[in-house]
């Protein structure tokens, strides 16, 4: 009877922590970061293909981590301004026309890096769980590292393509990029706020890129005074 009791009383404390939301979010400053486990379709800079969805195209895993600062310019606009990466080893262009010959480009490392500019729109629930839509766009630089040209059609003991004589420096490529989120916003204990949901990113540096993939964005709001 006793846990009873207290499971009596310790779920609508919970509640109280989390549903109510006479709490505003005009004025207020939160900084968290970004936790993005997305996969991305990409294309080497050298290949002759501005489009990843090509046979020289590369599908790959890539996780990404950033950090922001956000700002309430009412209770359901929100200005954000931040910056994320990501990176991924073993990328293989098959395929490609390199110098006289066709063979395959392996990139060691990839890796690119964003500024977003962002403004989001969150629907005023009443409460401290609502849904919102996030529009970002701004700057971004992506690299492929450690580049080999591989020859396809002679296997080495390992069964693998052996590599061709053909040097290859680093590619580095800047550009810009747009992103669309959308996701669960809640607040816990009034200084904590969680995002949850989907996100999706077109990136344009030479060539095309495409991601998508989870976003998961802890915040703390800073005790400061209002603007």
């Amino acid at each position: 009877m006793q846990a009873l009791r207290l499971v009596g009383a310790v779920v609508p404390m919970a509640f109280f922590a989390v549903a109510p939301s006479a709490h505003a979010d005009e004025g207020e400053s939160a900084i968290g970061m970004t936790v993005m486990p997305e996969v991305a379709w990409l294309s080497h800079p050298l290949t002759a293909e501005v489009s990843p969805f090509t046979p020289t195209g590369t599908f790959s895993f890539l996780p990404r981590l950033g950090a922001g600062l956000h700002y309430g310019l009412t209770d359901s606009l929100t200005l954000g301004l931040g910056v994320d990466t990501a990176g991924f080893f073993g990328l293989n262009a098959v395929g490609t026309q390199i110098e006289n010959t066709v063979g395959n480009i392996a990139t060691g490392t990839y890796f690119d890096a964003m500024a977003p500019l962002s403004l989001a729109y969150r629907v005023d629930s009443g409460y401290d769980a609502s849904g919102a839509v996030e529009l970002s766009v701004g700057p971004c630089v992506a690299g492929w590292l450690a580049n080999k040209a591989l020859n396809p059609e002679v296997l080495g003991e390992n069964g693998l393509p052996t590599e061709l004589p053909i040097v290859i420096d680093d590619q580095y490529r800047f550009g810009a990029f747009g992103r669309l989120s959308v996701f669960f916003k809640g607040r816990l204990f009034n200084w904590l706020v969680a995002d949850v949901g989907l996100s999706t990113t077109v990136a344009w540096h030479e060539t095309l890129a495409f991601h998508a993939g989870l976003l998961i964005r802890p915040s703390f709001v800073l005790p400061l005074t209002p603007l």
